[in-house]
């Protein structure tokens, strides 16, 4: 009677593993991409410089589009932290929040600045209906150093495919884990 039992609850769980949906195929698991991530620290003195002095007021430099932006004594940061993802495609993601911040930390050992190979998989895309554009959403595994041991840090980021800055942000959780 065991037996029997045993022989049906195995021939039972064998035929809802194998179950499939006539005429669709099994989801495929998503292609795993190498990307090169850079980090480096710039000082405002290193920095370029495009801004002009009309009497006490510093003024950027404007465009056809856009006026100069004047300021009296304006303050401006000492440094400027620039985080790229260059992906496998050519495009570069100009990237902002604590995936920038991993790399800033990994950084520091490295004289401020830092490239490193990374894997990413593009997750899902979505539409802003507002705007209509697409966005992507990757997951990216950084390799991050913690207590002297190497780990595997996985962020997920966006951005929007239409925007011409390609800048991307990382999504953060409210519980800290990402």
């Amino acid at each position: 009677m065991k037996t029997l039992i045993a022989a049906i609850i195995i021939f039972g769980l064998a035929g809802a593993v194998d179950a499939q949906v006539p005429g669709q195929q099994p989801a495929a698991a998503p292609a795993t991409h190498t990307g090169v991530f850079v980090y480096q620290r710039v000082l405002a003195k290193d920095a370029p410089n495009n801004l002009y002095h009309v009497g006490d007021d510093v003024c950027t430099e404007g465009s056809e589009h856009y006026a100069p932006d004047c300021a009296r004594n304006p303050t401006t940061p000492d440094a400027y932290d620039i985080a790229t993802l260059t992906l496998d495609d050519g495009r570069v993601l100009h990237v902002h929040g604590s995936l920038a911040v991993a790399a800033r930390a990994e950084a520091i050992t490295h004289g401020d600045k830092g490239t490193w190979n990374v894997s990413y998989v593009f997750e899902e895309t979505r539409q802003n209906p507002f705007t209509g554009h697409t966005l992507q959403y990757v997951s990216v595994v950084f390799p991050a150093t913690i207590n002297g041991k190497g780990h595997l840090v996985t962020k997920q980021i966006m951005f929007d495919q239409q925007d011409k800055f390609l800048n991307a942000s990382t999504i953060e959780e409210s519980n800290g884990s990402k």
